[in-house]
């Protein structure tokens, strides 16, 4: 006979103390906040800047995109 081994889940909510349970749902309603406050502060950030904060740059062309100056 195969003996069956239980694995006990220590995040599982019927392991955890009361205190672990009020600071797991703490952390995950913080986390809901800081994202709903991040994403209003967001949207209200023109969209240049927005892209200028995010890292994102564009590529510009050049005046003379020609390598070796103009023609003729």
């Amino acid at each position: 006979m195969a003996t069956r081994r239980i694995i006990i889940d220590p995040s599982h909510p019927a392991t955890m103390t009361p205190e672990q349970r009020r600071a797991e749902l703490a952390a995950i309603l913080a986390g809901g906040v800081i994202r709903h406050f991040e994403q209003r502060h967001l949207a209200a950030i023109p969209m240049s800047q927005n892209a200028a904060d995010s890292g994102e740059s564009r590529l510009e062309v050049p005046p003379d995109p020609r390598p070796y100056g103009p023609r003729g």
